[in-house]
């Protein structure tokens, strides 16, 4: 699916490529009793975070998930979504951050790097390998993604094709409705929007491949495994603060019992769509409106995840360079 999008992957990225394969298949060679359980308890989970959502959703099953399709649909996923990608994160970065430790557990770290770009290919091959063992968990938050896109088309045609004029009314700052004659309004908050989705589309492969990245980082710093347990072990309880926090701060501020200077709003709900939700609330077109219409310049919070998605992308990519020089040039 990804080499439809962007083309053919680089050689190190195919599941063709040895190295990658025999990555893969050390966590791949489980026995079918094994594979029936790990699918059971898959069910098994993905019921309980449902039935968890559609009672959060419905103050425990004593309300109306929402007033329409759209906002039931996005009550109920918020929380599961939530929690299925902070544990994306956290596997990102538990799956990389011993990578050079358990190649020197097998004895083979030296001859890896003793091998003509050895260490880049093994370290680059670990980063890929992120996204093979977390296929399952992207193509759901994807797929999540893709059905509210849907519904946003759907929920655009509301109000007799008006909906996106009554979400830029009161907006600060003032859009014009047109300029020199030409329609502005509408096209402005049209794009506007795209940037919102694209951004919510985007983030969780960025936020997935900059963990995968800078655990390898940290794998070319930490010698010993209980370093890097001690900075798991730390970053999951920071990861689980900052995202409960966010979520407290900006649903609370949208629900008006949470008071916020205008600064703090803006500052607030983007990082609530970059750390916690990776933008997946923004994709509820009340929920947005609601944003562009309380907070000043909330409107650009849309370019701006967009823009904080592709820099997470280089410095993903920055991240996995300085991995290889220090794996190369450290002993």
């Amino acid at each position: 699916m990804i080499q439809r999008i962007t083309g053919p992957l680089p050689e190190w990225a195919s599941r063709n490529n040895p190295l990658l394969g025999y990555q893969l298949r050390q966590h791949e060679q489980i026995s079918t009793r094994s594979r029936l359980l790990r699918a059971l308890g898959s069910v098994l989970l993905l019921a309980a975070l449902a039935i968890g959502g559609y009672a959060a959703a419905t103050n425990v099953f004593s309300s109306p998930a929402g007033q329409n399709l759209t906002e039931s649909t996005v009550e109920i996923l918020f929380y599961p979504m939530v929690i299925i990608q902070t544990a994306l994160g956290i596997g990102a970065l538990a799956f990389t951050i011993g990578a050079i430790g358990e190649e020197r557990g097998h004895e083979t770290w030296d001859n890896l790097r003793a091998t003509p770009s050895g260490a880049a290919l093994t370290l680059r091959t670990r980063w890929i390998a992120v996204f093979y063992r977390l296929r399952p968990g992207l193509v759901l938050v994807t797929l999540v993604r893709l059905v509210l896109i849907g519904l946003v088309l759907r929920d655009l045609t509301a109000f007799q094709g008006r909906y996106i004029d009554l979400l830029i009314g009161g907006v600060t700052p003032d859009v014009p409705t047109a300029l020199g004659g030409i329609p502005f309004s509408v096209p402005a908050a049209a794009l506007m929007l795209s940037l919102f989705l694209t951004a919510a589309l985007l983030l969780p492969f960025t936020n997935v491949a900059f963990d995968a990245s800078f655990g390898l980082f940290l794998a070319t710093l930490f010698k010993q495994r209980l370093y890097s347990l001690i900075f798991q072990f730390v970053g999951f309880v920071l990861r689980i603060g900052v995202v409960g926090g966010l979520i407290w701060l900006t649903l609370g501020f949208i629900a008006n019992t949470q008071p916020l200077e205008p600064w703090q709003a803006w500052l607030t709900v983007f990082g609530f769509g970059a750390f916690a939700d990776w933008g997946l609330m923004m994709m509820h077109l009340g929920f947005s409106g609601e944003v562009w219409g309380t907070i000043p310049y909330g409107i650009f919070i849309g370019s701006v995840l967009l823009l904080y998605a592709l820099g997470q992308a280089m410095l993903s990519d920055l991240f996995l360079r300085w991995a290889v020089i220090l794996a190369e040039n450290r002993d």
